[in-house]
């Protein structure tokens, strides 16, 4: 077998997984946020992120789409409380599913940061 010929071809079914890092519990009215995500042993790598917030228990709403980063600074507004959660893409298309149901997108993951400013 001519190994200049061959094709190798990795199979990933297997969804990727995500989270925040956990924030403190009160944050100045900028504040970094972290978040990191993980494939299956010998899957396709994480492509990207889609990072939700929710301010003051509210609807998710997207606030960083389809990011390679795994930070962000967050500009808040005083006395109000935010939850950060994130869904991960991987090379193969697989998308993180959100096992909580709380998402507006359907398919966010679960919240870790709740910082009030």
């Amino acid at each position: 077998m001519d190994p200049t010929k061959q094709d190798l071809n990795t199979i990933d079914n297997v969804a990727p997984t995500s989270n925040v890092a956990a924030l403190p519990a009160v944050s100045p009215g900028s504040f970094a946020v972290s978040w990191s995500g993980q494939d299956n042993p010998g899957g396709s790598g994480i492509d990207s992120f889609n990072i939700y917030v929710s301010d003051d228990s509210g609807p998710y709403t997207l606030w960083q789409h389809d990011t390679t980063a795994t930070s962000a600074t967050f500009s808040g507004v005083n006395g109000h409380t935010y939850d950060f959660n994130s869904i991960a893409f991987d090379n193969a298309g697989n998308v993180q599913s959100d096992p909580t149901g709380r998402a507006s997108h359907p398919q966010q993951s679960r919240p870790w940061g709740r910082p009030a400013v």
